[in-house]
C-alpha cells in the first residue's frame, strides 16, 4: 500500500513539474517569446536598433545559461522575461510586443544593452483609381527610419496580388489589377521582417473604349515653324498620327505615348523647317513622340514642308482605315514683321539661361539707352523657330543675320559693326509668339573679335535683321530695322536747383536717363552731423522721389544731396539747407505722369490777424510739352524769406507796437 501511495505521489508530482513548464512558456509568450533557433533577422549587440517585429539573436558564448531581460525605466529596471540559452550560448527572441530600451543579465551581473524602435514607412502611390485594362499601381518608399533594403510583401484581398521586392528608400514596389472585376480592394505594403505596414483602398473601374481625338479641328503654323498639335487620349496611352496624305506627297505615322496618365493628353511638336531631316518630331513634358520609320510612308522632302494643308488622322490600333478623328495642319507663308528698340537696367539680363519672360519683365520701350544698360532689339517675324537649337540660337546657320552698326563713326572712321552671333550678345526667342529679343549690353561689347570688351561709344546705332534666299523658306531677302541711341548717364536732382527744408519728411525729385527699374541710391548728408541713406526706382519717365526725414536735423544745418554713383556732366549733386520755418514741400506722382508741386507758406500774428504770403504752382507734365505758372517775386534774399513774407513781418510788427502802446 506504501508503495502504491508512493508511486502515485511520483506521477502526480511530474504531472505538475509538466505543467508548470507549460504555465511558465504561455506567461513568456505575452511579453518576448523565444526559441534556441540561430536564425534571426538581427544580431544584438551587432545591429542598432534592432526594429519591432525582428527576430533577435543573443550570443553570450554561455551555454545552459539563465537570462533575465530588463527594461529601463526612469529610476532604473524593471524585469520583463526570463530565458535559458541553448547548448551553444544562443537566444533568439521575438520583439513585436517591445518598444523601447532593454538589456540582458546574466551570470554575475553581465549585461547587454539594446534597443527597439518601429519601423515607420511613409508611401506614395502614383494612382489609386486604374480600370480593368490598365490596372498597374507603382507604391513609392518616399520614406523610411531604416537604413538599406527592406523586403516588402504586396498582397491583397479579393484579387491575386502577391508580390515580393527588395526596396531601398525611394525605390517603389508595384500592384497589378488589370483584369480585375470592378470593384474596391484593399492592397497591404508590409516589411517581411518588421511590424511596419500600409494599407490602400484600389478602385477599380470598367475599362472605357480607346479612344483619342483632336483638341482642335485646325492646327496653323507657319513654314518654317514648330507646330503643335494636341490629342486626347481616353483609356489608352498610346496612339498612332498620321500627318498628309499622298496628293501632298507627304505622308507619315507618329508614335505617341502619353507618360502622365492623369492629364490624358498629348501635345506633338512637329518642326516644319527640318521636316526632311531624320529627327524631327518630339512631344511637350515627359510625354514622347517619334516619327514610326517601319511605316511604309511618303517623305520626298528635301527642304522644308512646303505651304500649304496636311490631313491628320489619329488611330490606337496601327491602321490607318481606323481613324478615330481628323483634322488638318495648315502651315501658311513665313513673315518678316518688324523691329523695336528697349532698354532693360545693367544686370538684370546677365543670366544664361533666360527666357522671355525674363526680357519682358524687365525692359521698357526706348530708344535712348545709358551707357551701361541693355539695348534690347526685338524682331517680330515668324518661320525662323524650327531653325534654332532649343530655345535660343547661336546665329550659325546661312540665311539668317542680324546687325548692329555705327551711324556716324566720324571724319575718316570706320563705323563700328557686329552681330548677333558676337558671343557679348544673347539672343533669347520666343517662338510661340514669333519673336525672338537680342540682348546688348553697351558698356561690354567685343567688336574688335580679341576677346576683349569695351563701351560702345555714344550716338546712334542702326540694328538691322535679315533673312535672304539662303534660308531655305524665303524666296527674296527681307530686312527690318531699328535705331536706338548711347548716351552718357546722366542724373538731375530737383531740377539742378538748391533747396531749404523744414524739420520734416521731405521729398527730392530725380530724373535720370538710367533705364527704368534701376535702382539709384540718394544720400544727404552733412559732414560729421548726418547721412540719410535712400534706396529709390527709376519710373516709367525717368522719374523717382526720394525721402528724407529732417525733423532730427538742427535748424540751419547746411547739407548736400547726391546720388552714389558719379554721373560726368549731370547736376547729381545740390547743396540744401534746414530752415524752421521752410514752406512745404509736397510732391505727388499720378499713373499719368503729371507731378504737381505746391509752395505754401502761412504767418499768424498774436492778434489772431492771418497773413498768407503768395503761392506758387508748379505743373509738369511727362509729355511732349511742359507747362510751368509762378506767381510772386524772385528767389534772391534769405532762404525762405522773400519779399511778401518780410512785408507781413514788418506789418505784424507794426501793429503790435500799436497795441502795446495803447
Amino acid at each position: 500500500m506504501t508503495t502504491t501511495n508512493n508511486k502515485l505521489r511520483s506521477v502526480f508530482l511530474t504531472a505538475m513539474l509538466v505543467m508548470s513548464v507549460f504555465a511558465g512558456t504561455v506567461a513568456f509568450a505575452g511579453t518576448a517569446a523565444a526559441n534556441h533557433s540561430t536564425s534571426a533577422d538581427a544580431e544584438i549587440g551587432e545591429n542598432s536598433p534592432i526594429f519591432q517585429g525582428q527576430d533577435a539573436l543573443l550570443d553570450i558564448s554561455a551555454a545552459n545559461t539563465d537570462v533575465e531581460l530588463r527594461a529601463n525605466t526612469s529610476d532604473g529596471s524593471t524585469y520583463v522575461d526570463g530565458y535559458t540559452t541553448d547548448a551553444d550560448g544562443h537566444l533568439v527572441i521575438e520583439t513585436e510586443n517591445l518598444e523601447g530600451n532593454y538589456f540582458f543579465r546574466y551570470g554575475s551581473g553581465t549585461t547587454v544593452p539594446f534597443e527597439v524602435v518601429e519601423q515607420t514607412t511613409e508611401w506614395s502611390a502614383n494612382r489609386t483609381n486604374v480600370t480593368t485594362d490598365n490596372g498597374n499601381i507603382s507604391f513609392k518608399l518616399a520614406d523610411t527610419n531604416r537604413p538599406g533594403a527592406s523586403v516588402v510583401e504586396v498582397n491583397s484581398s479579393g484579387y491575386d496580388v502577391n508580390n515580393t521586392f527588395s526596396v531601398n528608400e525611394k525605390g517603389s514596389v508595384y500592384a497589378n489589377f488589370s483584369g480585375a472585376d470592378p470593384g474596391s480592394y484593399d492592397v497591404t505594403l508590409n516589411v517581411t521582417d518588421t511590424t511596419a505596414e500600409t494599407t490602400y483602398t484600389v478602385n477599380v473601374s470598367e475599362a472605357a473604349d480607346d479612344d483619342a481625338t483632336f483638341t482642335q479641328s485646325v492646327f496653323n503654323e507657319q513654314r518654317g515653324d514648330v507646330a503643335s498639335i494636341s490629342l486626347n487620349l481616353t483609356s489608352t496611352s498610346r496612339a498612332d498620327v498620321y500627318v498628309g496624305a499622298s496628293d501632298v506627297n507627304y505622308q507619315q505615322r507618329i508614335n505617341v505615348q502619353d507618360s502622365n496618365d492623369d492629364d490624358e493628353q498629348v501635345t506633338v511638336l512637329f518642326n516644319t523647317y527640318r521636316s526632311n531631316k531624320s529627327v524631327y518630331v518630339t512631344a511637350e513634358g515627359d510625354d514622347t513622340a517619334s516619327i514610326d520609320n517601319s511605316w511604309d510612308g511618303q517623305n520626298n522632302v528635301s527642304n522644308p514642308l512646303a505651304s500649304g494643308n496636311y490631313p491628320l488622322n489619329v488611330t490606337t490600333d496601327g491602321n490607318i482605315d481606323n481613324e478615330l478623328d481628323v483634322a488638318t495642319l495648315s502651315i501658311g507663308q513665313r513673315s518678316t514683321d518688324a523691329a523695336r528698340s528697349w532698354v532693360a537696367p545693367s544686370n538684370s539680363l546677365s543670366g544664361n539661361d533666360l527666357g522671355p519672360s525674363d526680357v519682358t519683365d524687365v525692359v521698357s520701350k526706348s530708344s535712348a539707352v545709358a551707357s551701361g544698360d541693355y539695348a534690347v532689339v526685338q524682331v517680330e517675324a515668324s518661320g525662323l523657330y524650327g531653325s534654332f537649337n532649343d530655345s535660343n540660337t547661336n546665329w550659325k546657320r546661312a540665311g539668317l543675320d542680324l546687325t548692329v552698326e555705327q551711324a556716324d563713326a566720324g571724319v575718316n572712321a570706320d563705323p563700328i559693326s557686329f552681330n548677333a552671333s558676337n558671343k557679348s550678345v544673347k539672343t533669347i526667342v520666343d517662338g510661340q509668339n514669333n519673336t525672338f529679343y537680342v540682348v546688348i549690353p553697351t558698356n561690354q561689347i567685343d567688336y574688335e573679335g580679341d576677346d576683349s570688351t569695351e563701351q560702345l561709344p555714344t550716338g546712334e546705332w542702326n540694328a538691322t535683321f535679315t533673312v535672304d534666299k539662303a534660308f531655305n523658306v524665303v524666296s527674296d531677302t527681307q530686312t527690318v530695322s531699328t535705331t536706338f541711341t548711347v548716351e552718357e548717364k546722366s542724373v538731375t536732382l530737383n531740377e539742378g536747383n538748391d533747396i531749404t527744408v523744414g524739420q520734416r519728411l521731405t521729398n527730392v525729385s530725380g530724373q535720370t536717363n538710367l533705364a527704368p527699374g534701376t535702382t539709384v541710391t540718394v544720400e544727404a548728408r552733412s559732414g560729421g552731423q548726418f547721412l540719410k541713406t535712400t534706396q529709390v526706382e527709376v519710373g516709367s519717365e525717368g522719374m523717382f522721389t526720394a525721402s528724407f526725414d529732417f525733423s532730427d536735423v538742427s535748424n540751419g544745418t547746411e547739407f548736400s544731396v547726391s546720388t552714389r554713383n558719379d554721373f560726368p556732366g549731370s547736376s547729381d549733386e545740390i547743396n540744401g539747407i534746414v530752415n524752421v520755418n521752410a514752406v512745404d514741400q509736397t510732391e505727388t506722382t499720378t499713373s499719368g505722369n503729371v507731378t504737381t508741386t505746391t509752395t505754401t507758406t502761412t504767418t499768424t500774428t498774436t492778434t489772431t490777424t492771418t497773413t498768407t504770403a503768395d503761392t506758387t504752382t508748379t505743373t509738369s507734365t511727362t509729355e511732349d510739352t511742359t507747362t510751368k505758372t509762378t506767381t510772386g517775386g524772385g528767389n534772391s534774399g534769405i532762404p525762405g524769406f522773400g519779399v511778401s513774407v518780410a512785408l507781413v513781418a514788418l506789418v505784424a510788427a507794426a501793429l503790435l507796437a500799436l497795441r502795446r502802446s495803447n
